[in-house]
């Protein structure tokens, strides 16, 4: 089983990188146990970003390839994003409602 951890994405150019970084390096350290096996993706979905967000993502995809992006050219708020869930591989999913309202350390107790 693959778990998706959505992270809705709108003009975070500036903590992207440092964020995935954080959230992989959590991700490859756990002691998965049951169905996960430490199976994992990341989905980054830039959500209409003004700034560098897409470039930044392509970048973070292109060196990781746990981490898939995609981006839409219209922000349609948080819930599109999350209903973009599908997209990912996963039959677990997790949303992040930003990067910095959810800390990796709390992503444990929510898996």
């Amino acid at each position: 089983m693959l778990l998706t951890i959505l992270i809705p994405c709108y003009n975070e150019a500036a903590i992207l990188p440092a964020s995935i970084a954080r959230l992989c390096d959590y991700l490859r350290e756990q002691p998965w146990r049951g169905p996960l096996k430490g199976d994992w993706e990341v989905l980054v979905v830039n959500d209409g970003s003004t700034d560098s967000t897409k470039s930044v993502m392509a970048e973070l995809s292109a060196t990781n390839p746990s981490v898939r992006c995609v981006s839409y050219p219209i922000n349609a708020a948080k819930g599109a994003a999350a209903s973009r869930l599908r997209r990912g591989s996963g039959r677990m999913d997790f949303f992040a409602l930003t990067l910095t309202s959810t800390t990796v350390r709390n992503t444990s107790r929510r898996i």
